[in-house]
């Protein structure tokens, strides 16, 4: 009957320095989440012997990566080293086979009916049982809800269904502690159990049928819940997934029932912990304290919105995106990878149903294997309770993980911002005009808005490529660059206030402002974009009638501030490397504007190109000021006309300028520059399908040569567009959040 898993006993005289077998990972979680979880690691040779095993801590191995392959493992320790303790400490593993990919990689989906043996066991010296095989039948493979067969349809989109069988029950030949206490080294009672358990019920079960095994106890086994794998020789051999449950684990008790067994089942399919990085929550570590997922603490008490169900206690909410990536249940046209996407657009994870291209997970690359992923949860029909266990969310949210397949538990965590250990707060769900950034990987993610059919707008970027800065509704500077735990897209600057859009250029760390102040006075400050310290603002010594423009020497981060002045002409005061502002300004000996201008400084000619409308007929005039010689090329007019400032950005790599205007139709024109053909093409400007606006557009290009523009909204709304490289095609135009009276600005790094 037993003897199909032996624990291994280790002999000094054999050569322990290899072993070949299917490593298993096996998760523990404790009665009402008072605890700690525990995670064993076991390799099942081809003799039926189970080797506890661990993780050389000099090694960086991690071990659960190959749950359930084939594998080959080599420690560096010596055999009377493994003798004493009865671990193999595994200082090296390759896999064996085919198999190519680690656990928790996408490998064919998990799909199809997953049969499931129930075994019902008692310890020795009792002889009742919490329920019956009819209930236990009805819980795991009922059609109805609820049941982990409805739980796992629903959550999978149909990709498997769970079938049930019931045997037993049979009686263990020693009792829980006869095993907890003769077999402590790295919990290998649980295979001792296991090992008996279908020793016991070989006579009635055939194994190689049946994908899954549930070994149903009628009291405590150790304090916890079990779920990972394990393997027999019986029946020819089978290796699967196995929960080793006490009552509360399956029937109606307050702190398990249907959620536990679900969460359970998880692991049995390979799923990790998942969670948030602090912990606390609810008295919780930090394994148990999402609400937002059944491998957390999803759908359980004290959740907002949990169930409790009078036969199963409390039911579970679906688990998170990676994991349902992992399983192979997103296909791949519902999953957008993307380390920059303006524009996005993100529909909720239950619809399914949904075309190709209507994203229902966004994964943003960092460095390694490590990973963001952004999922839109809702609670889908919270009027009736049986439509979904995900009406047994907290809310409606935007929900960011971050993710790292080489951590051994908890690969995902809850992005939370407030770090306050509760990630099922405001901190962590993200909604209209939140934001989130990582300064370290260098990624903000915005929601912009509501879409059709529950979906929601979103703008990820590298927050390094742009900044864009307005004037509020109060007149303060507000610039999108806050600090990582400032939930806003927006961050006012401290003191000070101006007429108009303030002019922004970054240069090293530092974001610096130009703005036109209260009787028209021109001032600057700057923000370091590293520490977040604004400076105050300092007066430049001049007016202007209109907003300025501020532009850069890359080499050297001297700033150009190109004002109108209010006798209308084009003055430039210069800030040199050092920080100094020279004593007084510079006028461009001829012409004149009735709006503010455009300037742009190119390195490779050390010129400031400059660009304006002109004093009559709404034209358009282009010139340069050369600063070694401090000549001046004259105005030459462009063709077309504007009834506002223009705008104009350097293309990276020297190739020239990128120069876009307002039309008289209020529609958005542009045509570039190159040192070689000067403006082309000469006389047609091309024109951006779409959007249109009353004010000065905004425009930089990215070191990949795509143009962003920046428009104020007929609406008081800012909007952007980025086009391709060639700027032959552009995006949706799309709104950031809040409004503004003024022309905004945008600056590249």
């Amino acid at each position: 009957m037993s003897g199909a898993v032996n624990v291994a006993a280790y002999d000094v005289t054999q050569d322990a320095a290899m072993l070949e077998g299917v490593l298993h990972v096996i998760w523990g979680d404790p009665y009402a989440g008072e605890g700690q979880p525990r995670v064993v690691y076991s390799l099942h040779d081809d003799l039926g012997v189970s080797h506890a095993l661990s993780a050389d801590p000099n090694a960086n191995i991690n071990l659960g990566a190959y749950n359930r392959l084939r594998v080959r493992v080599y420690s560096a320790e010596s055999q009377p080293a493994v003798a004493a303790t009865g671990v193999f400490m595994v200082s090296s593993i390759e896999i064996v086979g085919s198999a190519t990919q680690l656990a928790g990689e996408v490998t064919a989906a998990l799909a199809g009916a997953q049969d499931f043996l129930n075994i019902q066991l008692r310890w020795p010296g009792t002889t009742t049982d919490p329920v019956t095989a009819a209930w236990i039948n009805t819980m795991m493979g009922g059609a109805a809800w609820p049941s982990i067969n409805h739980f796992y349809r629903q959550a999978s989109f149909n990709n498997i269904w769970i079938t049930s069988t019931t045997v037993g029950p049979y009686t263990m030949p020693h009792s829980a502690s006869w095993y907890t206490t003769n077999y402590p080294t790295n919990y290998q009672y649980l295979d001792v159990i296991f090992d008996d358990a279908v020793g016991l019920a070989d006579s009635a079960a055939y194994y190689p049928n049946y994908d899954g095994i549930n070994l149903l106890f009628n009291d405590e086994i150790d304090g916890y819940a079990w779920g990972g794998g394990s393997s027999t020789t019986l029946d020819g051999g089978w290796s699967g997934p196995v929960t080793w449950e006490p009552p509360w684990g399956y029937t109606d008790d307050p702190s398990g029932g249907l959620a536990v067994m679900a969460h359970e089942i998880g692991h049995g399919f390979g799923l990790q912990h998942s969670g948030d990085a602090v912990g606390g929550w609810n008295g919780h570590g930090r394994e148990y304290s999402s609400c937002w997922d059944v491998m957390s603490w999803g759908g359980r008490s004290p959740c907002a919105n949990a169930h409790y169900h009078t036969s199963y206690s409390y039911l579970p909410t679906h688990m998170i995106a990676d994991y349902k990536d992992e399983l192979g249940w997103i296909p791949s046209n519902r999953k957008l990878t993307t380390a920059s996407s303006y524009s996005v657009q993100l529909f909720p994870l239950d619809t399914l149903s949904l075309a190709a291209g209507n994203y229902m997970m966004i994964k943003i690359p960092i460095t390694g294997s490590r990973y963001y992923t952004v999922e839109l949860r809702r609670r889908p029909n919270p009027s009736v309770t049986s439509a979904s266990y995900d009406n047994f969310l907290p809310g409606r949210a935007v929900i960011i993980h971050d993710v790292d397949p080489t951590r051994s538990d908890q690969k995902a965590m809850v992005v939370d911002i407030d770090s306050d250990g509760d990630p099922n707060d405001s901190g962590a769900q993200f909604l209209f005009d939140n934001a989130f950034r990582n300064v370290a990987d260098t990624v903000r993610v915005t929601v912009l808005g509501d879409g059709p059919s529950g979906s929601i707008y979103l703008k990820i970027d590298d927050w390094s490529l742009n900044y864009i800065a307005v004037r509020g509704s109060d007149n303060k500077s507000y610039h999108d660059w806050p600090p990582p735990s400032y939930d806003k897209y927006w961050k006012a600057a401290p003191t000070g206030s101006t007429l108009d859009g303030p002019a922004i250029v970054r240069c090293g760390s530092l974001l610096h402002f130009v703005v036109r102040g209260g009787s028209n006075v021109l001032y600057y400050a700057n923000l370091n974009v590293d520490t977040g310290a604004f400076t105050s603002w300092s007066s430049l010594n001049g007016e202007s009638p209109s907003a300025p423009a501020v532009t850069k020497d890359p080499t050297n981060c001297a700033l150009y501030a190109v004002v109108r002045g209010m006798d209308n002409r084009i003055y430039f005061k210069t800030r040199s490397s050092g920080g100094t502002w020279a004593a007084s300004w510079t006028v461009i000996p001829t012409g004149s504007t009735p709006s503010a201008p455009a300037a742009a400084y190119r390195a490779e000619d050390q010129a400031l190109h400059m660009a304006v409308r002109g004093s009559s007929g709404n034209t358009i005039y282009y010139g340069k000021w050369t600063v070694p010689s401090s000549t001046w090329s004259g105005w030459t007019q462009l063709s077309g006309a504007t009834p506002s400032g223009p705008a104009l950005a350097t293309i990276p790599g020297g190739t020239g300028l990128l120069l876009v205007v307002r039309g008289t139709d209020n529609k958005l024109y542009y045509k570039t520059w190159s040192p070689t053909t000067g403006w082309s093409p000469l006389l047609n400007w091309q024109v951006v399908p779409t959007g249109s606006t009353n004010n000065q557009p905004a425009v930089t290009v990215l070191g990949s040569n795509q143009a962003v523009i920046a428009v104020r909204g007929t609406d008081g709304k800012v909007y952007f567009a980025i086009s391709d490289s060639p700027y032959l095609s552009w995006t949706t135009w799309r709104a950031l959040p809040g409004s503004t009276p003024s022309s905004p600005s945008i600056c590249k790094t």
